[in-house]
């Protein structure tokens, strides 16, 4: 069905109507029968707010676990475009997916940055724009691949920064965009299809590593992390461990469904299909700790899945939320190892605070078989 959406942002009542639902909002009541009470709640917080506190929406039913469990040191989104008119469009799209269930508390105040981009780039380039549907999209969109390219080569300082991965992660942002909105027609979609506004060439190649500069945990961090493990969240720890027990990639321990543990002659093993190399059936041993927290995660897979929110039968689902019928996300893994490593001050050797990458796990994995003797090019 066709979404339409208001062009001329000139007629009055445009942005009023923005204005009024912001000054409302849904707070929703599960009872224990599983049927579902909503209040409409009389309070302007999000209209006349620029700056959204966590803690306000920890006071609102719907959110309170979410925000109990958030991690993230960020508290607070800020919205700072130069036109309030395009400020409260913003505020708009952010409280709809809020409300909508489209985006999480922690997608919305643990990962900013592409609001700050788009923020730096309409200030810089639009300073005089009125609305978002004032904007030409495939004219931007060109606009904001320059824009980025200048922008990671000058503002990313770190020793260790990627400014093509940098550029390549904002281009898929983007590209995701413009593919939902065309998708749904919406009327500011651009008529020409988006594979025709990015092109391959468009995303920078990542440079490869030397294999001197390969990955991986060392022994002195596994140490800290094992101790530190109970502090991640609930959902974060079995993933680390079938990643660190199996050397699977994350992509295919995420993958996992309940039909993915077996037992032959009394002995556990996962198997499974191996994504990146199309190996279809791979079975890896485990050990009995291991089937048994797989055998836990199984079982309550199976009791809190139906056809709606877990079709394919994933062990690591989301229930909710914009990724509901999939697997967790890879980069949700990661912030959070990067969160307990900031909490719990998790360093290498030489004192420096050690940054995990999910990837790392596998790398580990084959070091550890590489130092038993074993030959990975067979065995991983």
């Amino acid at each position: 069905m066709k979404q339409k959406q208001q062009t001329n942002i000139g007629e009055l009542g445009f942005h009023e109507r923005l204005q009024q639902e912001l000054s409302t909002y849904h707070a929703k009541k599960i009872h224990i029968d599983g049927s579902v009470t909503i209040e409409q709640v009389n309070n302007p917080y999000f209209l006349i707010n620029d700056k959204w506190n966590i803690n306000f929406l920890g006071e609102i039913k719907q959110f309170e676990e979410n925000v109990a469990t958030y991690k993230y040191s960020s508290k607070n989104v800020t919205f700072r475009f130069i036109n309030p008119k395009v400020n409260l469009e913003v505020k708009y799209v952010y409280y709809q997916r809020l409300f909508n269930d489209y985006w999480t508390i922690n997608s919305i105040f643990g990962a900013q940055s592409p609001l700050k981009r788009m923020t730096e780039f309409l200030n810089q380039k639009y300073p005089t724009l009125s609305s978002l549907l004032d904007l030409k999209i495939d004219k931007v969109e060109r606009e904001y691949l320059f824009w980025l390219n200048e922008y990671s080569r000058n503002n990313l300082k770190r020793k260790d920064t990627h400014p093509e991965r940098y550029v390549l992660k904002a281009l898929n942002i983007v590209g995701k965009f413009l593919e939902d909105i065309q998708r749904y027609e919406y009327d500011i979609a651009p008529e020409t299809h988006v594979r025709l506004l990015l092109f391959p060439e468009d995303k920078p190649k990542l440079r490869k590593k030397s294999i001197d500069q390969i990955d991986y945990i060392p022994d002195y961090v596994l140490e800290q992390l094992f101790t530190h493990i109970n502090d991640l969240p609930k959902d974060v720890i079995p993933v680390v461990w079938v990643a660190f027990k199996t050397g699977l990639r994350i992509s295919d321990v995420l993958g996992l469904t309940t039909d993915r543990l077996i037992k032959l002659n009394g002995k556990y093993s996962i198997m499974t299909d191996i994504e990146k190399t199309y190996v279809q059936g791979h079975r890896i041993p485990i050990d009995e700790e291991l089937a048994n927290l797989l055998a836990v995660l199984i079982q309550r897979a199976k009791e809190n899945s139906n056809q709606d929110n877990n079709p394919e039968g994933f062990i690591f689902i989301r229930y909710r939320g914009s990724r509901k019928g999939k697997p967790f996300g890879q980069s949700w893994i990661q912030d959070h190892l990067n969160i307990l490593a900031i909490q719990k001050n998790i360093v290498d050797e030489n004192e420096n605070l050690f940054h995990f990458k999910t990837h790392q796990f596998r790398h580990t994995y084959a070091i550890k078989m590489l130092n038993g003797g074993a030959d990975i090019y067979k065995k991983i």
